[in-house]
């Protein structure tokens, strides 16, 4: 629903023309709000509506009541993070080991050697960035959905 037909049941009398980023009553002839000292043409222009509407949209969403919102997937996000971090370590000293032990690919000798270590890091490089990748979308998943769950709630007030 737009912001304008959120409005339109306000009676013409009790309409006051407000800061679109303080909510603060001002002057429709004001190119800059007196209180927050925003640049009222930036923006479209200062839209009519009733002073305790345009403050209520500046209030933070409700808490959950102190519960935190799905908390598995914030669980299973540091899962992975610490799974990507023992890959690297695991990665790291398995390479170093191939790297002081040369010798010990058998006939491919030191070039094989060098080849398998390096082959491991690149492996145990790939393994880190996938965890961490997975990690950072579901927070990125996390964070959209409290996002619109905030703008929804903006809009209802």
């Amino acid at each position: 629903m737009p912001l304008k037909d959120m409005f339109t049941d306000v009676p013409a009398q009790t309409r006051k023309m407000v800061c679109w980023d303080c909510g603060e009553e001002i002057s429709p002839t004001d190119m800059q709000c007196p209180h927050c000292h925003a640049d009222l043409q930036r923006k479209t222009e200062p839209k009519e509506t009733d002073r305790s509407a345009a403050q209520e949209q500046h209030q933070p969403a409700p808490e959950t009541g102190g519960q935190e919102r799905y908390p598995v997937l914030k669980m299973i996000s540091t899962v992975y993070r610490v799974i990507g971090a023992l890959a690297g370590v695991i990665a790291i000293t398995a390479a170093v080991i191939e790297f002081v032990t040369l010798s010990s690919f058998g006939k491919y000798g030191t070039m094989g050697g060098l080849v398998y270590g390096f082959g491991i890091i690149i492996a145990g490089a790939l393994a880190v960035i996938s965890c961490f990748a997975i990690a950072e979308g579901i927070n990125v998943f996390l964070d959209i959905e409290e996002n619109t769950r905030k703008a929804a709630q903006a809009v209802k007030d």
